[in-house]
């Protein structure tokens, strides 16, 4: 993904336009065939818009269902659900009827990115050493594989899986969109989508590893109550299965901050989006900075 986004970014320094992949494929296909692929190129762009953004609400909807879960002892199958769709009414309202206010809680959203961050790396490792469970092996972390779909060859199996995570990685290419609206374009867009994707990507390498050196074993870890919920609430119900009246509430806000920095990236406006840590900086900057939006 870092490398499409290095081609990205050439594109972006050379043709800064609002129209984005649909001008560059429409500039640089054959013309025999440069309308059919912009047209083609466009849809399958804001596909993939809806999809991601269907799943990052769904997502926070599961994470704020697993805290009731844990704090309670069950919850209904339909609440994740009706969060999801509460969320993306909530979106809706905000684009509609405060979008001035959502350009100034860029800010807002950048620091918290970093809390988020900072409390996962920091609280889950000492979580682990504090319930006096081992830690995994870098041999386990690195050259073990699990099959656990049955699928026919490990190698589909890690290939088919790599969806998920890779959703992690895309959206970034929004910025492309507000490219006349920003003076300075050329310049600004492709260094926001460079250090976005340099930086949010190292930062997920940190999180996937601090993920994996944290489970011991996958059969167990499936097999708790909120293993749909993703593998932050799992791992940390395996590490404090009954947390006593005074931990819960600490406990809620570290696994909250973690799924509500995904409602954080979700669009702050409709032709934003995920723009990632980095990425929010550089809108602020172009907000307060020397890239004016016009």
């Amino acid at each position: 993904m870092h490398v499409v986004y290095i081609g990205f970014r050439e594109k972006a320094e050379r043709w800064p336009v609002a129209a984005g992949q649909y001008f560059w494929v429409a500039q640089l296909a054959p013309r025999r065939y440069a309308k059919s692929l912009c047209f083609l190129s466009g849809w399958k762009l804001m596909v993939s818009w809806q999809v991601f953004l269907a799943a990052g609400v769904m997502i926070v909807g599961n994470g704020i269902a697993a805290i009731v879960f844990f704090h309670t002892g069950s919850s209904q199958s339909w609440l994740p659900t009706v969060l999801g769709i509460s969320i993306t009414v909530l979106i809706f309202v905000a684009n509609l009827w405060f979008p001035r206010l959502l350009a100034k809680a860029e800010f807002a959203m950048l620091i918290f990115h970093l809390v988020a961050f900072c409390l996962f790396v920091a609280v889950l490792p000492g979580l682990r050493k504090h319930s006096g469970q081992p830690y995994a092996t870098p041999a386990a972390v690195f050259l073990t594989f699990h099959n656990g779909g049955d699928w026919n060859s490990d190698g589909g199996s890690v290939i088919l899986t790599a969806v998920v995570p890779l959703s992690s990685a895309i959206g970034y290419d929004r910025i492309f969109h507000l490219g006349e609206e920003i003076k300075g374009a050329s310049t600004i867009m492709p260094g926001a989508l460079r250090w976005a994707t340099a930086v949010n990507f190292t930062l997920g390498l940190i999180t996937v590893l601090v993920i994996n050196f944290s489970i011991t074993d996958i059969d167990a870890l499936l097999s708790t109550s909120l293993s749909q919920s993703g593998p932050v609430g799992p791992v940390i119900q395996n590490l404090l299965p009954r947390p006593p009246p005074a931990r819960g509430p600490q406990l809620s806000a570290f696994y909250f901050s973690l799924h509500s920095s995904r409602a954080a990236q979700t669009p702050t406006r409709p032709r934003v989006g995920n723009c990632g840590l980095l990425l929010k900086m550089e809108l602020c900057r172009s907000h307060y900075g020397y890239g004016k939006l016009t």
